[in-house]
């Protein structure tokens, strides 16, 4: 394809901006070739080859454009088609017409799918998703590491799952001593708060044991606590070069990153949660205290 072919040369000559949005038009006439039921099986298997290493050529723009989310949507394009045709070897007409275009399982796996891993990898690396890193350095190395003839690849993989764990690990010692720190504060200003008063009367009423003003003031200061601490994460990030996420820039292909994207969870989400939890308890609790205030005025 003469865009394809130009993109190439543009990316030679450093003009990587202009190379993917010549990747990007190639796409485009590959999208408009009208339905793939038209399409003969040598036509077919070839617009697959095209579509797969342009989705990856414009990932790997993207990542020097430092345009991390939409480099994790193209490779994960590419990852998608891949994944299709993979569960269909060796009977799929299409992969028997790629076969006999010269087409191996070698390239489609050690050479298309190894660089669509690795390009997401590197990717959320960038993106401080350490996590989901790791799993596409892993991936990606799984595909390569019993040939010899990837030795250098694989050693270059290597460094950087070493890398994303160490990062990884850096992370979650950042958040459990934060989260620890916010907790314990949390928990010795609870326990220093005056008790509530006993109920005057054996009357049952929600008002007959309202939170205190004292008590309600405590809850608050603790939950802004929680939130400055969370201010201090942060600031730690900024300082360790951990900084917030770059904002994906997703334009298209939502499908792809979500099937790019990890499924770990993290650990400040049973934080979120408590906080969460204690914010409707202060809410509750300072609009029975107002329903009080108001009775005892009347």
């Amino acid at each position: 394809m003469a865009a394809k072919t130009k993109g190439g040369e543009l990316y030679k000559a450093s003009e990587v901006d202009q190379a993917r949005s010549k990747y990007l038009q190639a796409l485009e006439i590959l999208r408009d070739l009208g339905d793939v039921a038209t399409l003969t099986n040598d036509e077919r298997g070839k617009a697959f080859e095209q579509n797969v290493l342009c989705y990856n050529n414009v990932a790997l723009c993207c990542l020097l454009l430092k345009d991390y989310g939409e480099a994790v949507i193209f490779a994960g394009n590419a990852l998608l088609l891949i994944k299709t045709l993979e569960a269909r070897i060796p009977e799929a007409q299409i992969w028997q017409a790629l076969l006999k275009a010269g087409f191996t399982q070698d390239k489609l796996l050690k050479g298309i799918k190894k660089k669509s891993h690795f390009y997401i990898g590197k990717a959320e690396l960038y993106r401080k998703n350490y996590e989901e890193a790791l799993g596409h350095f892993e991936q990606s190395l799984a595909l390569i590491a019993s040939d010899a003839a990837y030795a250098a690849e694989a050693k270059q993989l290597k460094e950087f799952i070493s890398t994303a764990s160490k990062l990884r690990g850096q992370e979650k010692k950042r958040e459990k001593s934060t989260w620890s720190k916010a907790f314990s504060k949390s928990q010795k200003e609870y326990d220093s708060a005056p008790s509530s008063p006993a109920p005057s009367s054996n009357k049952h009423s929600m008002n007959d044991q309202p939170l205190s003003a004292t008590t309600s003031k405590g809850s608050v200061t603790n939950f802004n606590g929680i939130k400055l601490d969370m201010s201090a994460v942060e600031g730690v990030n900024k300082d360790g070069n951990a900084g917030k996420k770059d904002e994906m820039l997703a334009k298209i292909g939502s499908r792809a990153v979500a099937a790019s994207a990890g499924s770990g969870t993290d650990s400040s989400f049973g934080g979120l949660l408590f906080g969460v939890g204690l914010l409707g308890l202060i809410g509750g609790g300072l609009y029975w205290w107002s329903r009080l205030q108001t009775h005892q005025k009347r």
